[in-house]
């Protein structure tokens, strides 16, 4: 078996799965609160630079991770306020 076979399989099978638990994902947390947390994809991005590369995040990429953060928490909260529930942080 050439060695690109068990490469493609790999790629495929790991993008199907990460594609279908985004679905997944996106229909319990609902639309609003899954643009909010696609965007961590971000965060994850400039720590992985920062751990694996040792590039430091500059001041512009903090306050972006902060404001993701930020308002991740608040349309949660505000979710759960609609819902009658108490807000999970």
């Amino acid at each position: 078996m050439p060695w690109w076979v068990p490469a493609v399989v790999l790629g495929v099978v790991s993008a199907a799965v990460a594609y279908s638990m985004g679905i997944a994902a996106g229909r319990r947390l609902g639309s609003r609160v899954m643009s909010f947390v696609g965007l961590s994809e971000v965060l994850f991005a400039v720590a992985f630079a920062w751990a694996a590369l040792a590039e430091l995040p500059t001041a512009v990429q903090l306050v972006g991770g902060v404001l993701i953060v930020v308002g991740v928490i608040v349309v949660r909260s505000g979710e759960a306020s609609t819902r009658g529930e108490e807000p999970v942080i």
